[in-house]
């Protein structure tokens, strides 16, 4: 069971990485090229004024490839013949992207840490094939957006460097959507095996449709500890994580909307425990609890993609 001062419910353990709070003006900037029309980018940087101690960071990255490499042996029809082609994977367009920024303070009297963030990042991705290689699909595509704003605090050795209190707020909404809405059929050439008139209601999967997902979650963590003596220290965590989905099928059925459900899930994990440390840190015991609370409705039959 994953300790206290590191909140959550995971049985397996968990990593704890503690991040510096000493920054130093820098800028990193790399870029690479490769097969497929593959490009990346990164950039970050840290903005540190020494006389107020204020302190921007940020960081973006960008990833884009056509993923157009050879499929080997697809069948072709041409009129009643049937033969076999090399060819290049020509719907399969991925793009990625991710922009993050905090401004705030470290090491000062009122805190160690206090940082305010926003942050950005999308997932464009054209879909080449379904559970299986035939028929390819030409034009339906999946795309998702995420916008989040966070704010984290941190300030060890109050009450005569007894008290340690540790924040973090983080509020996300997620946008994604699945678009299918063609009236073709395609070959592994990228040609059109088969054409329906646009008022069929048949996509390149299944029916037609434009599939929305809006997700929202807010995750609260916070963690106090209370130093007894040397030796004995009380912890409490709690950590909060609220999800709420909104879920739409805008373009199916002549335009109405059905299949509309939302969901919601909450969760709470609450820990208080007691260290004991002695003899040069040769004897250590931890006595611990923990509650758990989770909560989730539905308010009408979900569909699942």
């Amino acid at each position: 069971v994953v300790p206290v001062h590191l909140g959550g419910d995971a049985l397996g353990g968990a990593v704890n990485i503690v991040t510096k709070n000493q920054f130093k003006n820098n800028l990193n900037v790399a870029y690479s090229v490769g097969s497929f029309n593959t490009h990346k980018a990164s950039l970050r940087g840290i903005l540190s004024d020494k006389s107020s101690g204020l302190t921007l960071l940020g960081s973006a990255f960008f990833n884009y490839s056509d993923n157009s490499y050879t499929m080997k042996g697809m069948e072709i029809v041409s009129g009643t013949t049937t033969y076999k082609k090399d060819v290049k994977r020509f719907h399969d367009d991925f793009l990625s992207y991710a922009f993050r920024a905090e401004a705030g303070y470290a090491n000062k009297p009122f805190a160690d840490v206090l940082f305010v963030g926003a942050g950005m990042s999308g997932v464009r991705k054209d879909i080449q094939t379904g559970s299986t290689q035939y028929p390819p699909i030409g034009e339906a595509i999946g795309e998702e957006d995420n916008n989040q704003l966070s704010l984290r605090y941190g300030k060890h050795g109050l009450l005569g460097e007894k008290l340690d209190l540790d924040a973090f707020v983080l509020l996300s909404n997620t946008s994604t959507v699945f678009v299918d809405t063609s009236s073709r059929t395609f070959q592994w050439d990228g040609s059109i095996l088969v054409q329906r008139p646009k008022t069929s209601r048949t996509g390149e999967f299944e029916d037609k449709q434009i599939y929305k997902t809006r997700q929202g979650d807010l995750t609260q963590r916070y963690n106090i500890t209370y130093h007894l003596s040397k030796t004995q220290t009380v912890t409490l965590n709690l950590i909060s994580s609220n999800t709420e989905w909104k879920n739409t099928d805008a373009g199916k059925v002549e335009g109405t909307s059905v299949d509309d459900n939302s969901s919601k899930y909450s969760k709470l994990v609450i820990g208080l425990g007691h260290e004991l440390k002695i003899w040069d840190d040769k004897f250590q015991s931890t006595a611990f609890v923990k509650y758990y609370r989770m909560n989730a409705s539905v308010d009408s039959a979900a569909r699942w993609r």
